[in-house]
């Protein structure tokens, strides 16, 4: 018989164990305590769902990340991601893996539940259990000042996209200057959501661009730049507020790229338009150019980034900052 539970603190030793030995050998949340501490650590012991046997041995094990993780304020609104799901096969009962599940949607009752970074047997499961799932869509503006890209593969050259006349400036800005912005989107987030989530980061250092229509500030766009192969890219991981009040972007997102001198900006997103992104500036990636998304260890290669979600609110967006997908992979040395 297998007893399911919250991780407690006293059980964080064996919840590393289990990832390292069980997940992957020497795993990030493995060996690094202040990330799993920024990423799951909860007020009674950790964000994870696990399973024992009679011998007290951790047999499965499901991460989530309430988005009050971040914001208590968010608590009533229960929206929350998923994270490492893993069953030891060996010594696990059948059905174990499911039943992590369920026992979790009971004990929460989410407004919305989401995963991402599936792979295609996962994505089954959840087709099954009736969640939507997808690919996420990845957009991206070039500097067309790069002629030697080191990061992306122009096999073939883009077509810049800057038809729109009307256009918003974008500007980095500091956490305060978002006082005013509306946060109305789904999963609900909040300044002070983003100021825990990303700016107080223990490993990646974030930036705030804002998007202002005469003076008014309109959307945030949260940005991590990436620094590999002599090279650099920027990548939108969120984005809050008025969006679909921001006009084109491409003028400024050009100079923000030669400020930073990196070859290109990318979003990777489900909920915004194609033509929204469009209308920004942006092309959608496409099979003539390369576009990476793993960097620890860079790969040079297109990777569809795979999800599944089941919510209450039909306005339901994701980002690459969602679940635990920014994160590192690799354990920084000091």
């Amino acid at each position: 018989m297998e007893n399911i539970s919250f991780c407690t603190n006293s059980d964080l030793e064996k919840l590393q164990q289990f990832i390292h030995e069980k997940w992957k050998e020497k795993h990030i949340l493995a060996v690094d305590k202040n990330l799993i501490d920024f990423q799951h650590k909860s007020e009674n012991g950790y964000n994870f769902v696990i399973s024992k046997n009679d011998n007290n041995e951790i047999t499965a094990i499901l991460g989530f990340i309430p988005l009050s993780k971040f914001d208590e304020n968010l608590k009533y609104k229960t929206d929350i991601w998923l994270a490492i799901w893993k069953v030891n096969q060996t010594i696990a009962e059948p059905g174990i893996g499911f039943s992590l599940l369920k026992w979790l949607e009971k004990q929460i009752q989410p407004q919305s539940i989401g995963s991402i970074g599936i792979n295609t047997e996962v994505k089954r499961i959840y087709d099954i259990l009736g969640y939507k799932t997808g690919v996420l869509n990845q957009y991206f503006i070039l500097n067309p000042n790069f002629r030697n890209y080191k990061i992306a593969n122009c096999i073939k050259e883009q077509p810049l996209n800057s038809k729109s006349q009307t256009t918003s400036v974008v500007k980095e800005i500091k956490i305060d200057d978002l006082d005013n912005m509306s946060f109305n989107h789904n999963p609900l987030k909040s300044k002070l959501y983003i100021s825990n989530r990303y700016l107080k980061h223990p490993n990646y250092k974030y930036i705030l661009l804002g998007a202002y229509n005469e003076n008014l500030l309109k959307a945030t766009f949260v940005v991590r730049k990436i620094e590999i192969n002599q090279s650099s890219c920027l990548r939108i991981v969120d984005i809050q507020g008025a969006i679909n009040e921001v006009n084109s972007i491409y003028e400024s997102i050009i100079s923000i790229l030669q400020i930073h001198n990196s070859e290109y900006i990318d979003c990777l997103n489900y909920g915004i338009s194609e033509k929204l992104f469009s209308d920004w500036g942006f092309n959608l990636r496409n099979s003539e150019i390369i576009i990476p998304n793993y960097f620890e260890p860079f790969l040079q290669e297109n990777i569809d980034i795979l999800f599944a979600y089941k919510s209450k609110n039909e306005d339901y967006l994701i980002f690459k900052g969602d679940s635990d997908q920014d994160r590192p992979n690799i354990l920084q040395q000091s």
